[in-house]
């Protein structure tokens, strides 16, 4: 008995290596393959739902776009254009690689890398990268608060879908502005149905100059902001005065003039309610997708295939030994 299963393990240990020998032999001949064709040609065959965002995004169409194209041939169609309308657009020859903004424009392989995703892609995320070809909207957050706190386009824009990381604009702004938001929702303002961008983020009215930014990205109000709606009556409504009167009672403890019915618990009770309703569920973000698992590593596949070689063996061996036995007669 313990020479039969003494055999059986000898078979499944030779099975075992055999299989072990093997997926090493084919892992080593991938990477030797790999080394050789350092980048795949298709970059949607590991990352496809991003690719097919990215086509479809002002980005991908920024060569087809049909408003490019009748502005571009308008103008004689300048080659500088395309510097920022393809990739891999070469100034001398005046050719470029592929239309639109592909993935090459912003990911390449670093020094001394043989290939992805064994070895890392490098992506510069600042916005001066950005500000390449999005010039006037670089220029103008150069200069706002955002720049000085460091916050970078992607902070806030997918650069992928070229949509905000959002579902609304904002939901951007409450991610940050989570306090003003606070305050903001019982004013006059915000009953009147006007968010953050409608003063924040206005419709520049220069003429459209490089990077084509429609919006001014400084952040910043002025006098022509507040003008654009209060032309002729520049001091708060009644409304507003009523409700400053309710804030001073609720900070301060004393009952508003405006409606002593009101008192301060009342204001406290709402306020409260504000940050409830308005805040914390957007705050409650889906957690920040990780990176992609890795692939197997090659121990990994060692131990598994001298595991069902293993396994494999040990119960041939008895169909193995039987077919022995009548070749021996």
């Amino acid at each position: 008995m313990i020479k039969h299963w003494s055999i059986r393990l000898l078979i499944g240990l030779a099975c075992g290596l055999s299989l072990a020998l093997f997926t090493i032999m084919v892992t080593q001949a991938k990477s030797a393959e790999q080394v050789a064709d350092p980048l795949p040609d298709d970059c949607g065959e590991c990352h496809q739902e991003i690719v097919v965002n990215s086509e479809a995004s002002p980005h991908g169409q920024a060569y087809a776009d049909p408003l490019f194209q009748e502005s571009w041939q308008e103008q004689g169609s300048p080659p500088e254009c395309l510097a920022c309308h393809t990739t891999g657009y070469d100034e001398m020859s005046h050719a470029w690689e592929e239309e639109g903004v592909g993935c090459a424009t912003c990911h390449e392989m670093g020094e001394n890398s043989t290939h992805h995703p064994e070895q890392v892609m490098p992506v510069d995320r600042s916005s001066e990268a950005c500000g390449t070809c999005h010039v006037d909207t670089h220029e103008d957050w150069a200069i706002s608060q955002h720049a000085e706190e460091d916050l970078t386009c992607v902070r806030c824009h997918n650069p992928h879908t070229a949509d905000l990381k959002k579902e609304d604009v904002q939901a951007v702004c409450i991610d940050c502005h989570n306090e003003e938001a606070y305050f903001y929702a019982y004013t006059g303002h915000s009953e009147e149905g006007l968010i953050c961008t409608d003063c924040h983020l206005q419709v520049t009215e220069t003429e459209l100059g490089n990077g084509h930014a429609k919006r001014a990205h400084t952040f910043a109000v002025d006098l022509n902001t507040c003008n654009s709606c209060h032309e002729k009556e520049m001091h708060s409504s009644d409304k507003d005065v009523a409700f400053m009167g309710t804030m001073s009672s609720a900070m301060g403890g004393a009952e508003s003039e405006e409606d002593p019915s009101i008192t301060p618990c009342d204001s406290l009770d709402t306020l409260e309610q504000a940050r409830n309703d308005i805040i914390f569920p957007i705050e409650m973000h889906p957690e920040t997708p990780g990176p992609e698992a890795p692939t197997q590593s090659a121990p990994l596949s060692f131990l598994i295939a001298m595991g069902f070689g293993l396994v494999l063996g040990v119960v041939g061996a008895p169909v193995a030994e039987r077919v022995y036995r009548r070749t021996r007669k």
